[in-house]
């Protein structure tokens, strides 16, 4: 047996699972969180594409928040191998069950599809797409849960990986590929993953794959012509809905499938309709547990449809009232005023101009993550996945305006085209209360200007901001774009006849004493201006706090939470519980920080200065009722 190390890190080594040439794979107790987890290990000396890919796949995981894609916690470096820490999920995979069970053509193969379709869905909607779709890399727990694994190859939709998957690269499962994943992995899209969807529901209705797994000329004509024998010549009594979405899923051509799973997850839902997920739930942990689960009598069920269908009429109209105050934004401003922050998006056109001639789509992308390539579409009250769907304005026909949305706090960039034209910002959202409390009760308002252009080549205007003081910085901002060889160059400088459109850019703005930002646009082909604007954070100054009295309530500005984070800007609430020090990443400038604890007080005006450190204690004052602020140097 393979000698293994008792522990890794932090990590406490348990089991050996598997191990290879490049790396090995671990079962290990995480310290904090008092569970089992994977340790996977890499270990390739002189291969920079496979360490990029294994810290790529370790980006990608971190950033999802879906409970069917398996959660990694960590990853690092230590000595000469790269190590992802991520959820242990006891069970087996998608691929052992298929062989234990043959087949799974029936509701109980649907219900696990479904829940890979909604993961899947979530990867797509935030610019990820997987590349190596196939029952392998579906896990499914003892406890009934379905997690989708392995975003080693994986990409973002947007982004250019130039050096990972060249020109030309094929990665991939030959048996799962689509005809167009041969030619080039590069620059596959989500029709790739649909395709391979597609291929797992075969597997999953018959047992055998629609095409063989050899690499050879005619299997990959076969596969580029379609040629695979009907799932209903296998099973003619298999369930129609199998039939009707591997139909459409595994077209050689990717624009006669399915363009996104959002349709098959409507087609899942309704077949599914009438099957309560609870017993759908218990037969797959039946099933995952070796033993057989009897259904409870119908009869039961049709007594409670009865009784929905007396219910519901009541029902609806209290979700009606719900729904109003939802959709309102009474719920958000009244009861959850520092969880969500208001923001209107408005789209003006010039005279003569007339919405329907002049589509306008736009993208919100949260930007926590650290990565502004790509993006993550978010999914949030009162937000369409994806696409903002702009609604006609009241009042002026020649406005369309969004009205009022309601998202998390966080850094955001807006990605809207209005006809041939788009405009991209970067900026940050803060809650409703910080809103409201600057005398800002309408939210952030975003509103561009349209008038149309002529077609030219592709004109670049840009603005920078100060984003804490809402000032203009454009005169002491540089903009830069990278080109191709992946130098950062000027805007001014950068060659015009590379300036076009139907190409994608990588946009940094920087200022002296702030953080650059970057941003990735896609410029469509018929579109020949793009409007930059980017709203940079001054680089913060550290506060460190520390006291030993029990039970500290500390406030800054009369808040007990700030906006802390340099790049990255989150909400932070000002507690002390269980820790030696508190360190705030805050903006330059003036703050008033106070304490109390029981009849004891303390204030301190405490000036913060850019790119410097501070450090305060708290202790008790002199005077019973008082505390004192100390500085550490």
């Amino acid at each position: 047996m393979a000698s293994i190390p008792a522990s890794v890190g932090k990590y406490k080594i348990t089991q050996l699972i598997a191990q290879g040439g490049m790396g090995a794979v671990y079962k290990a107790i995480h310290p904090t969180l008092k569970r089992v987890i994977i340790l996977k290990k890499l270990t390739v000396r002189g291969s920079s594409e496979f360490i990029e890919r294994f810290k790529r796949e370790a980006r990608i995981m971190m950033d999802f928040k879906h409970d069917g894609i398996v959660t990694v916690y960590d990853h690092f470096k230590e000595g000469t191998s790269y190590y992802i820490v991520e959820e242990y999920v006891d069970g087996f995979s998608l691929d052992e069950l298929i062989r234990r069970k043959r087949k799974l053509a029936d509701e109980l193969g649907l219900y696990i599809f479904l829940r890979v379709c909604q993961a899947l869905e979530y990867a797509h909607d935030s610019g990820v797409i997987h590349r190596d779709i196939k029952p392998a890399n579906v896990l499914i727990s003892r406890k009934g849960e379905v997690k989708l694994v392995d975003f080693g190859i994986a990409g973002y939709e947007d982004e250019d990986d130039e050096g990972l998957t060249r020109q030309g690269m094929t990665l991939g499962t030959f048996a799962y590929m689509p005809p167009e994943q041969f030619k080039n992995t590069r620059n596959v899209d989500k029709c790739a993953d649909i395709y391979a969807m597609g291929v797992m529901l075969y597997e999953m209705a018959t047992g055998k794959k629609p095409f063989p797994g050899s690499f050879t000329p005619e299997t990959i004509v076969t596969i580029q012509k379609g040629k695979y024998v009907r799932v209903r010549k296998l099973n003619p009594r298999i369930d129609r809905t199998f039939a009707r979405l591997i139909g459409k899923m595994i077209r050689p051509k990717k624009e006669k499938r399915f363009q996104d799973l959002a349709p098959v997850i409507r087609i899942l839902k309704k077949r599914l309709r009438n099957e309560e997920p609870e017993e759908l739930e218990r037969r797959l942990v039946a099933a995952m547990n070796g033993f057989e689960y009897k259904a409870p009598p119908r009869k039961a069920k049709h007594v409670l449809r009865r009784m929905l269908a007396v219910g519901l009429p009541v029902l609806a109209v209290l979700a009606g009232v719900a729904a109003w105050a939802y959709l309102g934004g009474a719920y958000f401003e009244l009861a959850r005023p520092l969880d969500y922050g208001k923001l209107r998006i408005e789209a003006r056109l010039g005279a003569g101009e007339k919405p329907a001639e002049r589509p306008v789509s736009a993208r919100l992308v949260p930007r926590d993550g650290g990565s502004s390539s790509g993006g993550v579409a978010v999914r949030m009250p009162g937000v369409l996945p994806g696409l903002l769907a702009l609604l006609p304005g009241r009042g002026d026909a020649s406005v369309l305006s969004s009205g009022d949305l309601y998202v998390k706090p966080g850094n955001y960039a807006l990605k809207m085209t209005i006809g041939e034209k788009q405009y991209s910002e970067s900026f940050y959202l803060p809650p409703f209360k910080m809103q409201k409390a600057e005398g800002r009760d309408e939210g952030a308002v975003l509103s561009y200007s349209y008038s149309g252009h002529e077609k030219k080549p592709l004109s670049l205007s840009y603005r920078i901001f100060d984003e804490r003081m809402g000032k203009d910085i454009t005169d002491r901002a540089t903009l830069s774009i990278k080109s191709a060889a992946g130098y950062w160059i000027d805007a001014g400088e950068y060659p015009k006849d590379e300036l076009v459109s139907g190409k994608s850019y990588a946009i940094r703005a920087s200022a002296p004493g702030f953080s650059p930002a970057v941003l990735t646009v896609s410029v469509g082909p018929l579109q020949t201006a793009l409007s930059f604007r980017a709203s940079l954070a001054p680089i913060d100054g550290k506060l460190s706090i520390a006291s030993s009295i029990e039970g500290l309530r500390l406030t800054i500005n009369g808040m007990d939470a700030v906006v802390a984070g340099d790049s990255s800007r989150k909400l932070q609430y000002l507690r002390l519980e269980g820790k030696k020090a508190l360190s705030l990443s805050l903006p330059p400038g003036r703050v008033r920080l106070e304490a109390q604890a029981g009849i004891r007080k303390g204030s301190d005006d405490i000036v913060v200065a850019s790119g410097e450190e501070q450090r305060l204690r708290i202790e008790p004052g002199s005077a019973a009722d008082r505390l004192k602020f100390m500085k550490d140097d």
